[in-house]
């Protein structure tokens, strides 16, 4: 961990790798003087990360964690080449013959405290940017492992898995470092590269693949239950299936990186580079506080500014409406005939046509001459109270009788008018 720390503010401060940091709205602005402005934003976004929680400040991507990562990476490499060469009988013993006793061999502890040393600095030199859930999850499962093994516990399952997915991927990481660091100098390279690393990164997955079915059969087929029980192989399978999930994300992601134009990358130049990481601990306090006084200035400003709100007139709704005046006839206002009632007797004989009325007043005058005159206007579309025919029909056996006379004419049209009839008489 202390190796780590050390190289990262070589890197930083000595070699000019520090991360550039920028306003959000600054991306917005020099997207917009772009010809595909869109296009430009999302690259340039995806090269940094968020540093405060509202969003307004970005930072790039710390290329030099890759960078330590993949020398780190590297080592190991070295040292397990070395450790396989120099004690092939220590190789056979912990993958084929599976003796638990492998465990205790001196270098190999101290390649699993490094592990569990460097991830638990990994985590917390990457404050400025929040780790996906499959990468936490990838680095609590191996430093767990790697604190199980020091205690004692035999596993040879993360042992081959350390050795071709930890110590053999330091080209990827490099890459990866390069994008963060140099790709819009070297945009085809860095195209290149990734895709060197895509397909690196297959081939050492299907060697884990590979060497962890070989342990799995070898446990159960010749060393049953001994050094490994049956239950620590199922929770091996588990953790297997979760490295699986993280180095199937990386691999998707190094096929994107293939094809991003980093040409587009302006957050990477040296002369937006943020001179605050090397300035001394006084200047960045000034810097902080004249930052609150001109926020706290802003704000108050804000606050005590008056607004004018100008009301808008209220809307206006113009409805037209229809008033039909009721105009009775001097006859019918001598009764004292109700309007409303009217209304409603004139909206029931509507359902008669003009034949239908017309039939009704000529059968009633064949019953009954002399009780109903014929009227000039009975045969006219508008029919007036005046006009209407006066049925004669006072009692129900005489409605029934006269109902049965006509066949022809709507039973219901009947019924409406003796209704009316009815009506009139109580009126009256």
């Amino acid at each position: 961990m202390f190796c780590c720390w050390a190289l990262q503010e070589i890197m930083e401060r000595g070699m000019g790798m520090a991360p550039n940091i920028t306003r959000a709205a600054s991306l917005h602005s020099q997207s917009r003087t772009e010809s595909n402005p869109m296009k430009h934003y999302r690259m340039n976004k995806m090269l940094t990360k968020s540093l405060d929680i509202d969003g307004r400040f970005r930072i790039q991507t710390r290329g030099t964690i890759y960078f330590i990562k993949a020398i780190h990476q590297l080592v190991l490499f070295i040292v397990s080449i070395c450790v396989f060469a120099s004690s092939p009988e220590w190789f056979t013993d912990h993958f084929i013959h599976l003796r638990a006793d492998t465990t205790f061999y001196a270098p190999y502890m101290h390649v699993s405290a490094s592990l569990l040393g460097y991830y638990a600095w990994e985590v917390t030199a990457n404050r400025y940017g929040r780790l996906a859930w499959s990468v936490l999850v990838h680095h609590w499962i191996t430093a767990a492992i790697s604190a199980a093994i020091l205690l004692g516990r035999f596993s040879p399952f993360a042992t081959w898995y350390g050795f071709t997915l930890v110590s053999m991927c330091f080209p990827v990481f490099i890459v990866l470092g390069f994008r963060a660091q140099f790709s819009n100098k070297y945009p085809n390279f860095t195209r290149r590269g990734f895709t060197f690393s895509f397909y690196y990164w297959i081939a050492i997955l299907v060697l884990n693949l590979s060497g962890q079915v070989f342990i799995i059969f070898n446990s159960l087929l010749y060393h049953y239950n001994e050094s490994i029980h049956i239950g620590f192989i199922a929770i091996m399978v588990v953790c297997i299936f979760a490295w699986l999930y993280d180095d199937l994300q990386l691999l998707k992601a190094l096929r994107s990186f293939s094809t991003h134009e980093y040409e587009d990358a302006d957050i990477l130049n040296s002369e937006n580079r943020s001179l605050s990481r090397n300035l001394g601990g006084r200047t960045l306090f000034a810097m902080s506080v004249l930052h609150d006084v001109e926020e706290t200035g802003t704000s108050a400003h804000a606050h005590n500014k008056t607004t004018t709100t100008t009301l808008s007139p209220p809307k206006t709704h113009n409805y037209n409406v229809t008033i039909t005046a009721y105009a009775p006839t001097s006859g019918a206002a001598e009764q004292g005939y109700d309007n409303e009632h009217e209304e409603a007797q004139l909206e029931k004989r509507e359902s008669l046509s003009n034949d239908d009325v017309h039939e009704i007043h000529k059968e009633l005058q064949m019953d009954n001459p002399g009780t109903l005159q014929p009227s000039a206007s009975t045969s006219s579309p508008d029919v007036t109270d005046d006009d209407a025919p006066d049925v004669g029909l006072n009692s129900p056996t005489d409605e029934a009788a006269t109902l049965a006379k006509f066949d022809n004419v709507n039973l219901q049209d009947l019924k409406d008018v003796a209704e009316l009839q009815k009506d009139d008489d109580r009126i009256e």
